[in-house]
């Protein structure tokens, strides 16, 4: 039996992407801001060997952005009174987004 493990991750907020191997089959579950940062969770398999690189971006409500370079939206975290908004540009954001929608839309 595979066991999974919830990892946690730090991100920068700005210029500054931050690079995550993950394996396959890893799942990202939620943003947030801990103790003043901001950070990602993500649901993987320990014993699986990370293959892929995966770049999050940390951008701040208000901010100029080049939307392209950005990914796909991750979620939004809050702290104090900066709200920060996390992209992800890979296949793993993708499909985090695409789950997420699905479940909006199933609570409608």
């Amino acid at each position: 039996m595979n066991l999974n493990r919830i990892h946690k991750y730090d991100l920068s907020v700005g210029d500054n992407n931050v690079n995550v191997m993950l394996p396959d089959g890893a799942q990202i579950l939620s943003v947030a801001a801990q103790h003043g940062i901001v950070r990602v969770w993500i649901l993987l398999d320990p014993n699986i060997q990370p293959k892929k690189t995966y770049r999050f971006t940390v951008v701040g409500t208000g901010w100029d952005i080049q939307r392209d370079a950005l990914g796909i939206f991750i979620g939004t975290a809050y702290d104090g009174e900066f709200v920060w908004h996390v992209f992800a540009r890979d296949v793993l954001a993708f499909d985090a987004e695409l789950a997420r929608l699905r479940a909006k839309a199933g609570e409608q």
